[in-house]
């Protein structure tokens, strides 16, 4: 399943990005997103599209450093212990790279293909492979 962006909503999803506002890249993607789960109420593809809105909305707060949403402290908490466990101390300035990373091939993949399946398979889950790939 895609999530289909129109011309319109990729050229303020670049100017975004161009603007390097990663957080206000999500929102934008979540709207987008939002507007369509609310749309699929009932439909097959409104699980979907529901976890990817709830996706976008941690992904903004993680990116933002929304000390406000709980899923912010957990995710960056463990990532940063992990890492130092690992014998590789992770300060917020290199974590911060690495989400912005996220961010950029998220919008990347969005920007490329007029849509993307990618927003789909953001689970929690899946995100390890990013997290293995520090800037």
């Amino acid at each position: 399943m895609l999530v289909k962006f129109s011309e319109a909503q990729l050229a303020e999803l670049k100017r975004l990005s161009d603007k390097k506002d990663y957080p206000a890249a999500y929102d934008y993607m979540h709207s987008v997103v939002k507007g369509l789960a609310d749309a699929s109420v009932g439909s097959e593809a409104f699980s979907d599209l529901r976890a990817v809105d709830t996706w976008l909305v941690t992904a903004k707060a993680i990116n933002s450093n929304d000390r406000s949403n709980v899923l912010t402290d957990i995710v960056r908490g463990s990532i940063q212990y992990s890492e130092a466990k690992e014998g590789r101390p992770m300060s917020d300035a290199r974590f911060q790279v690495a989400s912005d990373k996220l961010a950029t091939q998220t919008i990347a993949s969005v920007l490329g293909n007029g849509a993307s399946s990618r927003l789909i398979s953001l689970q929690p889950s899946n995100q390890m492979e990013w997290l293995t790939s520090w800037g």
